[in-house]
This record gives C-alpha cells, sequence and structure tokens, in this order.
C-alpha cells in the first residue's frame, strides 16, 4: 500500500487448496493490510485484492460465519428504513 517490501513474517495464508490461496499481509511500515485471492489456472496465476482494517485472525474468524443471505439483506433494510433506526445504528458504531 505505502510501496514498501513485505516482510515473510507478515504474511499469513488463511486457506488454501489445489488452485487457490487466500492471503493476508500486513505492511510492517504503515500497518495497512490486504486481502488477496490468488488463484491458480493452465493459463497462469491471477489476483485479486481488497484493503481491510481486519485482522488475519478476524478474517479467520468471519470465514466460519454463515453468509448473509438475501433474507437477511432485506430484513436490515427494512429495519433501516424505520424512522431513526440508521441514526441509532450509526451512533452505536
Amino acid at each position: 500500500m505505502c510501496a514498501f517490501s513485505y516482510e515473510k513474517g507478515k504474511v499469513v495464508i488463511l486457506e488454501e487448496n489445489n488452485s487457490s490461496h487466500l492471503v493476508h499481509i500486513t505492511c510492517s511500515k504503515c500497518l495497512g493490510s490486504i486481502l488477496h485471492m490468488i488463484v491458480m489456472t493452465p493459463l497462469g496465476a491471477s489476483a485479486v485484492g481488497i484493503i481491510t482494517d481486519l485482522s488475519a485472525m478476524e478474517v479467520a474468524k468471519l470465514r466460519k460465519q454463515p453468509a448473509v443471505s438475501s433474507d437477511d439483506l432485506l430484513e436490515f433494510h427494512k429495519f433501516i428504513k424505520i424512522k431513526n433506526n440508521f441514526e441509532k445504528i450509526i451512533k452505536i458504531i
């Protein structure tokens, strides 16, 4: 993120299988973190990364949680549409 070289000790492999790796990397200089999904295909490697404020342990914990369903999303949408609920949530955060 800050163009500093990453150290091996700051790279955490969270999940790997035959063709993909989920990797969390933290920069020792700026402490920014990136979550990478690296996929190997017959044509070569491909990677997608996302900047995150989550630690490797938090990502590992969240990976074990069930996915958010469309019903969950609709219920949340209905909840925040109710007057003042959105403001209450923002104040908690």
